[in-house]
């Protein structure tokens, strides 16, 4: 909670109507969910604007208000008198705060609050994975503290902040994910976050529309690094990416590293699949069960293992842990009944893609294998090569079906057919025609994979199916 004074103060910005002295009992962005006694900050993005839904917040019960001057000015030149008439209603709303750049306030704000926290806080960074190991990181450190961590995605400079303001005396640690398009995302991340420790789950091919090069990509995870350094601070890292090892060995860090590889403090011994579950043991003697068929999860949970040694925690604490884990929502998560459906539509990169194949590729079907796919987005000049990979690495998976939507996946569909033309390959210009195509060619002991990026939308098919 937060006097309105400190709120002004730590926004900076100034009031410009009645000043109530009510305690703010939390912050929102959203008009939909927001509590009584909240302050409404609206930002302005791509596809909406938060000062449209202000008097919506209000009705609710929000009893401040964060605006820019934009909007404050937004009726000088305006002959819109229902817009002028809403913007007058705003303007004598209580403790309405006008700031140059809402987006920015936040970040200001959050790092406030972050300022004021006393316990530990978690920095998790990578080209995939984040999401599952930071769930698997919280799992491992409940075992002994009290822990927070961001809700889905909220990664961005948007997300981030927005979490550190829901902290409070009564978590002891804070685990966050950190997303990055561009470089300087992960630096501007840590600053706010200051984390005591951080963790790189990999580095692959991604964003290339803005990194342009896997370097960019290697570097604007290495911010995380680059913020650790300045405080001697904890970084685990998959020790099988000899760049990666290479590269931090330029900082002043604790490092500690997982993976195959001999050299890493906690060494993947063995795997088995037994009954649909991942047998796994660490460092030759720590035994533990992953309740998926996803390997790549394996590595996840050696960087929660990992981090938990930080945290002195010991391993049998935390063994029955894994076995509790289930798949999130979109990522790789099974579906079984008449068909195995495989629903891996939250994100498709080359890496995450090949590495869903591979697991495909393990799968008996007793009839048909379908591969549900769509443009792997964001790839940049390389997006045409990586197209052409993806048909390779689908032929081999022993697809029968290739059912494909989106633009740049027309290069894969013709490397699949030029390799194996017996496998039937379909085009749909929406996800509505794939379904009732799906609908039709769907049959008891098929198996099924979907995977894409978010903007194609084949969770829409998943659904369906």
């Amino acid at each position: 909670m937060l006097q309105l004074n400190e709120l002004i103060e730590n926004l900076g910005g100034d009031l410009v109507s009645e000043s109530k002295k009510d305690l703010i009992r939390g912050f929102s962005t959203d008009s939909r969910t927001i509590c009584k006694n909240e302050c409404f900050i609206a930002l302005r993005g791509p596809r909406f604007d938060g000062h449209s839904y202000i008097l919506k917040a209000y009705e609710r019960g929000a009893s401040a208000f964060v605006i820019d001057y934009t909007f404050l000015t937004s009726t000088i030149n305006s002959d819109d008198d229902s817009f002028i008439n809403y913007v007058d209603k705003v303007k004598h709303l209580p403790n309405v705060i006008v700031v140059e750049d809402t987006i920015k306030s936040l970040g200001y704000l959050a790092s406030y609050v972050r300022g004021n926290f006393t316990g530990s806080c978690v920095g998790i960074t990578g080209s995939c994975g984040k999401t599952t190991t930071k769930e698997l990181c919280k799992l491992v450190l409940s075992a002994k503290y009290s822990v927070m961590c961001n809700q889905g995605n909220f990664n961005n400079h948007i997300g981030l902040p927005l979490t550190l303001l829901k902290l409070d005396s009564s978590y002891e640690v804070l685990v966050c994910e950190m997303g990055a398009s561009a470089r300087g995302d992960i630096k501007y991340l840590s600053d706010l976050l200051r984390p005591e420790v951080g963790i790189i789950t990999n580095v692959h091919p991604v964003h290339l529309e803005g990194f342009k090069t896997i370097d960019n990509v290697y570097k604007t995870k290495l911010e995380l690094a680059e913020y650790l350094d300045k405080i001697n601070g904890t970084l685990i890292i998959n020790g099988d990416d000899e760049n990666l090892v290479r590269e931090v060995r330029n900082y002043n860090l604790n490092i500690i590293t997982f993976g195959k590889r001999k050299y890493c403090d906690f060494v993947l011994s063995s795997t088995e699949y037994i009954d649909g579950m991942l047998h796994c043991e660490v460092n030759g003697k720590y035994k533990f069960i992953l309740n998926t068929i996803g390997y790549f999860n394996v590595f996840n949970a050696l960087s929660a293992i990992a981090l938990a040694d930080f945290y002195k925690i010991d391993f049998p604490q935390i063994k029955d842990t894994f076995s509790s884990f289930v798949d999130l929502e979109r990522r790789f998560k099974i579906k079984k009944g008449d068909s195995l459906i495989i629903d891996d539509t939250y994100n498709a990169n080359p890496f995450s893609f090949s590495q869903s194949l591979d697991i495909f590729r393990k799968i008996q079907a007793r009839r048909k294998k379908i591969v549900v796919c769509g443009d792997m987005l964001e790839l940049g000049s390389e997006s045409e090569e990586f197209h052409r990979k993806l048909g390779k690495d689908i032929v081999s998976s022993g697809a029968n079906v290739v059912v494909a939507l989106g633009n740049e996946i027309k290069t894969t569909i013709d490397v699949i057919k030029s390799i194996n033309s017996d496998i039937h390959c379909v085009y749909f210009e929406n996800t509505a025609s794939a379904i009732n195509f799906l609908k039709e060619e769907l049959g008891k002991g098929d198996a099924v994979l979907l995977k894409a990026s978010r903007g194609i939308k084949l969770d829409e098919v998943a659904q369906a199916l």
